[in-house]
């Protein structure tokens, strides 16, 4: 089940970038909390990848690849073979941090990559999910 209070939406993701706004956890529990992934491809390009880290910080402000973040979850990399065009995946990551603002960065390649992520917390993966 997603909280909608707790949800990302980037459309037509083509260049490496932040996601638009971070997720205000101020930390996590100890046992962590689950970032779901809907991911929608949107090109017919067969050298399409996807790289999703997250990162944190106790600020939500100056996001930068640098000192200032740190990475707190990393997603298997999603490639062209992983998702045909028009259809959609869902992906699971669990995050432990003690830091207030969790904030995903999306690493693309390809010749015309193009990706629709929504990112929320959720309770958890399904029982029959694999990633």
């Amino acid at each position: 089940m997603r909280d909608t209070n707790l949800l990302l939406t980037d459309a037509a993701v083509a260049a490496d970038a932040f996601s638009a706004s971070a997720l205000s956890l101020d930390a996590t529990p100890a046992e962590g909390i689950w970032l779901q992934f809907v991911i929608t491809r949107n090109h017919t390009d067969a050298d399409e990848v996807l790289d999703i880290t997250v990162y944190g910080k106790d600020t939500d402000a100056a996001w930068a690849i640098d000192a200032t973040v740190t990475p707190v979850g990393i997603l298997k990399q999603i490639v062209h073979a992983d998702v045909a065009n028009g259809a959609t995946i869902i992906r699971y990551l669990l995050v432990q941090t003690p830091l207030n603002y969790v904030k995903p960065y999306y690493n693309v390649g390809g010749t015309t990559p193009s990706w629709t992520i929504v990112c929320a917390v959720c309770s958890g993966p399904d029982q029959n999910q694999v990633n």
